[in-house]
């Protein structure tokens, strides 16, 4: 996994970051390295600037998506939404999603206190 900038790096490593979204970006780092043979280039973490955002609680991560394959930033975040549920009392929200917010588009991960695996990994990635 590769990280834009250092202060992302230590923050992966030292910032109290949720384990659920722990376990989403490292994901989307493994199928990359084995359907892709890249790595995920994490962008965003932890942000301050919007205490409404996901990112303002260690919930939230931006991955690189501008020198994928066309499709594959899509096909990512449906497997892992067919995996993992953001919120099962609000089954419209999504753990994965492709989204430009003015930064460029990107593979946005965001999870909530209720997110869940649906799935093994396993099942998909096996």
């Amino acid at each position: 996994m590769q990280f834009k900038t250092e202060d992302l790096r230590r923050q992966w490593s030292e910032a109290d970051l949720d384990p659920r979204l722990r376990d989403l970006v490292e994901f989307v780092d493994l199928d990359l390295r084995r359907t892709e043979e890249r790595e995920a280039v994490v962008t965003s973490l932890i942000r301050t600037d919007n205490p409404s955002s996901v990112h303002a609680y260690g919930r939230g991560a931006d991955i690189r998506t501008r020198d994928w394959p066309a499709g594959l930033p899509e096909g990512l975040a449906h497997k892992i939404n067919v995996l993992f549920v953001y919120d099962p009392e609000r089954p419209e929200k999504q753990c994965a999603l492709v989204h430009n917010v003015g930064q460029g588009t990107h593979l946005h991960l965001q999870v909530h206190p209720r997110s869940a695996w649906l799935k093994s990994t396993d099942e998909v990635v096996g």
